[in-house]
């Protein structure tokens, strides 16, 4: 969570810098509207975005990880839980932004609801008793009652707040403030919401200007109501400072016209500074897919398949257990792909007289068609107490045995007698019983 904090508020200064240093002074107002509504919105989506980097690893064995290792008591003093009180002190934050945000909705919504009201075109004008400058909240625009009686409002005055309520700027003003909630210990959101408010003024003034109202005397009514005490938070005002900065765009509005290419220019290079965002903080994700060395063939597989069924289910109740058959089973089963492997026979349970190691090997082919030719492995024999090993017929010692086994001619073939749990190796490559 901390990481999507810092990371959004790295993004999101991006985006008010980008906007201060860029596109403050640009003449296109509903463009910079969509600029910075959009910027605190890619600020929290771009440290979200994942991609996902598929590599496939081939398979490797491991060496066996120590497990000798002394653990050492040692008493420490309890640590202070700073999680919790970061956690606690967030919510007290986010309960009193909260409640802020709701009272002055509140409040608005029930001076609209405790004054009269006079239904205009697209807005209603809410009277107020006490002497107040003109300020609009989603459809109604706050007046003073004896000023609108007298008529001492002027109309290019109702006519910026009607146009903060056809263009819905409220509507700005609780999504930011709302997400300011969210993250209150974030100063960023204030900047944020001055440069919101700062702009809808802009869209206001030229709207009024277009309008035909004659430029001095509107500038002159911004000043008048200038003295005025500030309107409530969520609202839109004439008052919003600084004045200066909206009379400068009124002039540049009128008697300088922004360069166009330009103004292009800075506007085509946000693309890039959204590109560098992202490869910045995005998240990127590697899964590793395990795969062999060797796919089998399909012959391999139809091979396989026979003799895992021979040897999962033998006839008697005696089974002869051919070396090099075992290891075939081994190394193609050690390079079937995960979909092959379901699809196969299972691999038999063979006696623990026989090594299981199933680690793919490089297997050795005449021809891409012919059946792999597994290289020779000696056999490693696991001592079983009650076990008879006979040699080429001659009872024999398990050292003997390995010992004969070390290098034989091919092929070697071992007998496994279930009842009585006899092995008959022979290195000759007779087959007895078959």
């Amino acid at each position: 969570m901390l990481e999507f904090v810092i990371d959004s508020s790295i993004c999101l200064a991006a985006f008010l810098i980008f906007y201060k240093l860029g596109l403050e002074k640009n003449s296109k107002h509903s463009f910079k509207r969509f600029y910075l509504i959009s910027g605190l919105i890619l600020s929290a989506l771009i440290p979200l975005i994942n991609f996902t980097n598929h590599i496939q690893v081939r398979k490797m064995i491991l060496p066996p990880v120590a497990e000798n290792f002394e653990i050492i008591s040692t008493n420490t003093p309890a640590e202070i839980p700073w999680l919790s009180i970061l956690l606690l002190g967030y919510l007290v934050g986010l309960a009193f932004f909260l409640f802020r945000f709701f009272r002055n909705l509140n409040s608005l919504i029930s001076e609209t609801k405790s004054n009269p009201q006079i239904k205009k075109l697209w807005y209603s004008l809410v009277l107020m008793e006490k002497s107040i400058i003109p300020y609009s909240f989603m459809n109604f625009i706050f007046v003073n009652k004896s000023d609108i009686e007298n008529n001492e409002i002027p109309d290019s005055v109702l006519f910026h707040e009607g146009v903060h309520i056809k263009q819905k700027h409220s509507w700005d003003i609780l999504f930011v403030e709302f997400i300011h909630c969210l993250f209150w210990f974030n100063p960023l959101f204030i900047w944020l919401k001055k440069e919101i408010q700062m702009n809808h003024e802009y869209l206001a003034d030229e709207a009024v200007l277009n309008a035909g109202y004659e430029a001095k005397k509107y500038q002159t009514e911004l000043l008048k109501f200038s003295k005025f005490d500030p309107s409530p938070q969520l609202s839109h005002s004439l008052h919003f400072n600084p004045l200066k900065k909206r009379l400068k765009q009124m002039k540049n509005q009128n008697f300088k016209k922004s360069k166009k290419n330009l103004r292009r220019l800075t506007t085509l290079l946000i693309i890039p500074l959204v590109g560098l965002l992202i490869l910045a903080f995005a998240e990127t994700t590697t899964v590793f897919t395990l795969i062999s060395d060797h796919e089998a063939t399909k012959k391999e597989i139809v091979q396989y398949n026979r003799l895992a069924k021979y040897y999962a289910n033998p006839d008697g109740k005696n089974i002869v257990i051919q070396k090099d058959e075992i290891d075939f089973l081994k190394l193609i089963y050690a390079n079937m792909t995960e979909e092959q492997k379901k699809t196969a026979e299972p691999f038999p349970e063979l006696p623990e007289i026989l090594p299981y190691e199933l680690n793919p090997v490089k297997l050795e082919r005449e021809s891409p068609h012919d059946p792999p030719r597994p290289p020779w492995r000696v056999i490693d024999l696991q001592y079983e107490t009650d076990a008879t090993f006979f040699l080429n017929q001659v009872e024999s010692s398990y050292e003997e045995i390995l010992e004969a086994t070390e290098n034989p001619p091919f092929p070697v073939t071992i007998q496994y007698d279930k009842t009585n749990r006899k092995f008959m190796v022979y290195t000759d490559g007779t087959k007895p019983g078959c």
